[in-house]
């Protein structure tokens, strides 16, 4: 009489767990679309008897009604494992008895190939909810994240040119030493050398990048006022792209497995990536990006940078752009500009 009762145990706190995780894909999807009608729990009346829905969003595209149907599988990754295509069969012909305009299955354990691949073919979204830090969320997105890696040579130069001899009279000068606003003006070159670092990963020669003041620019080196009327910056680099596997997490959102992209709710949202080493990974080409391809909204690329061999990261970098010359602002290709 015991071994009964443990299995009803069993499904009963299945079921529970069922429920709680579709409250959960429902909460979600109102966060993606305030004004729409999000049901859970429901039951319609089909041609053959009544279908449940987990989840239905109901609305209206270009004046005419539209209903979505989610079907929710909070399956474990490690005992039930990932949804099959059993599954896309089953939402897919559920999907024609309520004359949806779209169907979803939202798994919390990911699906498996032949799943996938059905989906596709069926147009049928493929998705997981996540929601950082909630225990009730099984599933773990990895996917391959490229980090593309710039290294500066330690041959970073700096120039100020003044109006007058005042530098020569305090040499020897200290880049860092050289503030306006109370800011080092060395931490602005810097970062137009890193943006200039990315649109041209190509550049092999040094690269001499010069700003030129509309109007001579009152600094300070060790608190002593010059009057400067340009600043350059010169530096060499090297681009070399890795990859590697890391866990991409959403405090408020989705995975859709079809396109491969992490989507955020909208809102104050961000997104969270884990277990990157920014000194590891397997060297490799650029990714490839599809033409046209476009990110929908809350879609991001998981693609990083990281410097290595910049001067310092300590500290604001003074505004400067509206002072200089514009043209001057346009990053060139010419190293000797």
């Amino acid at each position: 009489m015991k071994e009964p009762r443990r299995k009803k145990r069993r499904r009963r706190i299945s079921a529970n767990r069922g429920r709680a995780y579709q409250l959960l894909v429902a909460k979600i999807a109102r966060a993606f679309d305030p004004g729409a009608k999000v049901e859970e729990g429901q039951w319609i009346k089909g041609p053959d008897g009544r279908l449940d829905m987990d989840v239905c969003i109901r609305g209206t595209v270009g004046g005419a009604s539209w209903l979505v149907v989610i079907e929710c599988k909070d399956f474990d990754p490690k005992s039930t494992g990932r949804v099959g295509r059993e599954f896309v069969d089953a939402l897919d012909s559920k999907r024609y008895d309520l004359k949806a305009n779209a169907a979803v299955i939202c798994s919390n354990s990911g699906f498996t190939a032949d799943a996938l691949s059905k989906a596709k073919r069926k147009n049928i979204g493929m998705i997981s909810v996540l929601r950082r830090g909630d225990p009730q969320i099984g599933v773990r997105i990895e996917e391959d994240v490229y980090v593309r890696r710039i290294t500066f040579e330690k041959n970073w130069k700096f120039d100020f040119t003044a109006v007058d001899d005042s530098l020569k009279r305090l040499a020897p000068v200290d880049a860092l030493d050289m503030r306006f606003d109370g800011k080092p003006i060395v931490l602005w070159l810097q970062w137009k050398a890193r943006f200039f670092a990315i649109e041209h990963p190509e550049l092999t020669a040094p690269l001499r990048w010069v700003f030129t003041f509309k109007q001579p620019l009152t600094c300070f080196c060790r608190d002593v006022a010059v009057t400067l009327t340009s600043i350059a910056v010169q530096c060499s680099y090297s681009t070399e792209w890795r990859v590697q596997k890391g866990r991409i997490d959403v405090a408020l959102g989705l995975y859709d497995y079809v396109r491969q992209r992490a989507r955020r709710a909208p809102g104050d949202n961000q997104y969270v990536t884990e277990g990157i080493d920014f000194h590891g990974g397997t060297p490799c080409d650029p990714p490839q990006i599809a033409n046209g391809e476009r990110l929908l909204p809350g879609e991001t690329r998981m693609d990083f940078v990281h410097f290595f061999n910049v001067i310092t990261d300590d500290g604001e970098a003074p505004k400067l752009d509206q002072f200089v010359v514009p043209e001057d602002l346009v990053a060139r290709l010419d190293p000797t500009s």
